[in-house]
């Protein structure tokens, strides 16, 4: 099994620890007009991470390779010890050209980088992101449509592997132009299942 850490991780997760509690959550400035909401692009989470890993010793390496005839994107959080911890996540485009391509890297970059320095998203709007509050609000506005987690994502990625088709089906079927992250929480049980009785075909 390939090794996802360094021998001892103590003096990375201490420094992780006092990190995180520098951490702002990133700022929601993308917009998803499937669900008509927005989310946190890569540029933000960087932004939310990069002062505090800095001050702490931490940095991350992002790159792209090859497993099993699969491209993988392998993320890591390293400590000026020495001490790292790793991430391994398939990439998977929704069709064969670099443009589709590009898009899947920058959404599995995203994602594994939230992951793996714990960073959350921010869900006010860009005033109350800026520091600003409204001084009254005449309706509160309606909550969008939850969609998939993180481990969801990964797991249905997991067990899709390197079908292209399948993947390129399943988001077609629920509108998803940039990938499975568009897709609503609560089609992921009717996903699973469909994938699990396609893989005992």
């Amino acid at each position: 099994m390939e090794n996802m850490q360094s021998e001892s991780i103590n003096e990375l997760f201490s420094a992780l620890a006092t990190a995180q509690g520098q951490m702002k959550p990133a700022i929601k400035d993308s917009d998803n007009p499937y669900f008509k909401s927005k989310y946190s692009d890569l540029a933000s989470v960087w932004e939310a991470i990069r002062e505090p890993l800095s001050k702490n010793g931490l940095c991350v390496s992002q790159s792209i390779m090859s497993q099993a005839g699969t491209s993988v994107l392998v993320t890591i959080l390293g400590h000026k010890s020495g001490q790292w911890i790793k991430s391994v996540a398939p990439i998977i485009s929704a069709k064969p050209d670099a443009q589709s391509y590009g898009s899947a890297v920058s959404y599995q970059r995203r994602y594994a980088l939230s992951a793996i320095c714990g960073v959350s998203s921010d869900d006010d709007d860009a005033e109350a992101a800026q520091g600003r509050q409204l001084a009254q609000k005449k309706a509160e506005p309606e909550k969008p449509e939850e969609t998939l987690t993180f481990a969801q994502v990964l797991e249905l990625e997991n067990m899709i592997g390197d079908d292209t088709e399948l993947l390129a089906r399943i988001l077609q079927a629920y509108g998803a132009k940039q990938g499975l992250v568009e897709i609503a929480r609560k089609h992921f049980d009717v996903i699973k299942r469909g994938v699990e009785r396609k893989m005992q075909k």
